[in-house]
């Protein structure tokens, strides 16, 4: 090696030791908070694959994520992730203290909010579908295959029986079937039941057409009106008329609130109560309940005197759905103006002959 060469050799030795000291000088003189700290995220183990190159993994603290393509999409920030669908998972992270599950896509986005205790799925004949559990009731939504709700309807439980799915609320059970090659729920019967002044009363529908027709909350919305109509009919408490125009209000009428004579009136059964499909006006759904109701009247008769009657009245209360199938509870009457009064009573008659005294004949 020439002088020139050690020459240059000892320039660049010098030059990387000088380029080397600035560097530490630099490191040593940054602020401990400047460092940068953060630490990759490492994929400790893979647990379950989709089938679309994406992967469910866990770090090494035991939180899960999902990586595709060894490249981590959504941050190990759950306590659990399943896969339940077509890029939905379902996912569940301490919130408050509790274990709440909720659903996720592939990129973290909440598709199902986190607020229920448990996320399980559940099938019915050929549908699958998937029960959430609310934390705070213990009801629970249903949910079909996308997350998207099957019923917009609260449920406190269930119970599968072959190819049906029977559910129950607070007003009753309701049984549907699945139906074969159309991949869907048919409403099969609807039981539901209600009390109002201390009357309790049932409801039955088996009609087929009728329940292609109607939904659970509808049923149960067209109960709590006539509910509300029976006890404006009987007590006078008109308060419900408040939701109902001023237009309108003078389709409610009491019972029998003409007959000055009644001094009082008491419900003391419901015998029946049906509802029944009306013919539409302006293709707008119209339903009637029909509620007979056994009732005590009593009143003064001709003489001023207080006397008692029972009998059954009839009473037709209607609703039109025009707002996506709401019901509107639009009139309510009783059939009869008057009730039947019993005839007056008459005083005895006398026999012709006990006004004279005779003699026996021989």
């Amino acid at each position: 090696m020439n002088k020139r060469t050690r020459l240059i050799v000892s320039l660049l030795v010098a030059v990387f030791v000088i380029l080397a000291a600035a560097v530490m000088r630099f490191y040593v003189s940054v602020p401990e908070d400047k460092k940068n700290t953060g630490s990759q995220t490492v994929i400790e183990q893979l647990l379950e694959s989709d089938g679309s190159g994406r992967s469910i993994f866990s770090d090494d603290s035991g939180n899960m994520g999902i990586a595709e393509a060894g490249r981590v999409v959504v941050a190990p920030e759950w306590t659990s992730i399943s896969h339940a669908g077509d890029d939905i998972y379902i996912a569940s992270k301490k919130i408050g203290g509790k274990m709440l599950f909720g659903c996720i896509d592939s990129e973290g986005n909440i598709i199902v909010p986190i607020i229920y205790k448990n996320i399980s799925p559940l099938s019915v004949g050929g549908l699958d579908l998937y029960c959430a559990e609310s934390n705070d009731d213990d009801e629970f939504i249903l949910y079909d295959s996308d997350f998207v709700p099957y019923f917009r309807h609260p449920w406190q439980s269930y119970q599968i029986s072959g190819k049906e799915l029977i559910l129950t609320d607070d007003m009753g059970e309701y049984t549907y079937a699945y139906v074969q090659g159309e991949d869907e729920l048919m409403f099969k019967n609807a039981s539901a039941s209600g009390t109002v002044m201390g009357c309790g009363y049932s409801l039955d529908i088996y009609s087929r057409v009728l329940l292609s027709k109607l939904t659970v909350p509808m049923i149960e919305e067209m109960l709590s009106g006539a509910e509300k109509y029976i006890e404006y009919a009987y007590g006078g408490d008109d308060s419900f008329l408040t939701e109902i125009s001023s237009g309108k209000r003078n389709d409610f009428s009491p019972l029998f609130e003409k007959e000055s004579n009644i001094v009082s009136k008491r419900l003391l059964e419901i015998s029946d109560i049906h509802i029944y499909e009306l013919r539409s006006e302006g293709g707008i759904p119209a339903y009637e309940v029909s509620v007979t109701a056994y009732t005590e009247i009593v009143y003064t008769d001709e003489t001023g005197e207080k006397r008692s009657m029972q009998d059954k009245y009839k009473a037709a209360v209607h609703f039109r759905c025009a707002q996506e199938n709401y019901p509107e509870l639009v009139s309510g009457k009783f059939e009869l103006d008057a009730p039947k009064y019993p005839a007056p009573e008459t005083e005895p008659t006398t026999n012709f002959f006990n006004n004279y005294e005779t003699e026996p004949i021989y």
